[in-house]
């Protein structure tokens, strides 16, 4: 829009220097002046011609919009002053069309000026093939307290390992494993898809742990006597131990020896689990006593 107002701008400021030009000239005779006027008014300021390009949307954020084309070339368009038709819609795994002034050089996007940003619809040709988009889900789990719940709406959780609030869309397939849920509830949520984007990340499952204020700036719950769960992926195991990897990339190693382990054949390496405990696991997992192992299927 910034280069349209220039345009404008630019042919303005030519007509106002042309007709001081030829109010200079009274000597000229009137023929020669309409010629010179006609000719002033026919002369316009080269317009760049505008180029397009279709794909689907890999992500968008900070104003940077990154597409795949169907070529598999991955662009990055700067779109903060471009117009967006259907903006909403403009999110991973749509199909856009951006239009642009300029020209791009293999992957390389500098040189161009984008104009206008289109959402389309998911079954045009821009759209990568189901196979593809099912490449791209990612899934996991996270344990964290309930900020916010709305049912079969929207979940916000206070991420255990990084004390980071996270959101998620939930509706009526969603299956949740315990009470109702409610705010200060601690859970443990499988979700499919990237947690790290824009978009709310759909839940499959919820399990309700217990409830209860958080020990202030630890990110981990004050211990209960319904006790607390925390879940991860095996990563060693020994006949009194377990180590396991959270969601979040953090490490515990705990003490099985009093604990009840549910699982047939035992605890394996990759496999993912949910331990509850009793105890301050913001002081470390030596501190806290394991009473039960579940494998989450």
């Amino acid at each position: 829009m910034k280069n349209r107002i220039r345009k404008i701008m630019g042919i303005t400021t030519v007509v106002v220097l042309s007709a001081a030009l030829l109010a200079g000239c009274g000597g000229k005779k009137k023929d020669e002046k309409k010629e010179t006027e006609t000719t002033q008014e026919t002369q316009a300021p080269e317009v760049p011609e505008l180029e397009a390009s279709t794909g689907t949307v890999v992500s968008l954020k900070s104003n940077k919009l990154t597409m795949e084309t169907g070529d598999g070339k991955e662009l990055v368009f700067d779109i903060a002053d471009a117009d967006k038709k259907g903006e909403k819609d403009i999110k991973t795994g749509n199909p856009v069309a951006v239009v642009y002034t300029g020209e791009i050089s293999g992957t390389d996007t500098e040189d161009t000026v984008v104009e206008l940003v289109i959402a389309m619809e998911s079954g045009s040709a821009a759209s990568k093939t189901d196979e593809t988009s099912d490449n791209d889900d990612e899934s996991g789990q996270m344990t964290g307290e309930v900020t916010k719940y709305i049912e079969d709406e929207k979940l916000v959780i206070q991420n255990d390992a990084d004390g980071e609030l996270y959101y998620f869309s939930v509706d009526s397939d969603t299956v949740i494993s315990g009470d109702d849920i409610e705010e200060g509830d601690e859970v443990t949520v499988a979700y499919t898809g990237d947690i790290t984007g824009n978009d709310l990340v759909p839940v499959t499952k919820i399990t309700k742990g217990s409830s209860g204020s958080r020990t202030a700036g630890t990110g981990s719950s004050s211990p209960s006597a319904k006790g607390e769960t925390i879940s991860g992926t095996v990563t060693a195991a020994s006949m009194n131990t377990v180590t396991i990897e959270t969601s979040g990339g953090t490490t515990y190693t705990f003490s099985t020896m009093d604990a009840d382990i549910a699982i047939t054949g035992g605890l394996e390496e990759g496999m993912d689990v949910t331990l509850h405990y009793n105890g301050d696991l913001s002081e470390g997992a030596e501190d806290v006593t394991v009473t039960s192992v579940e494998e989450d299927k």
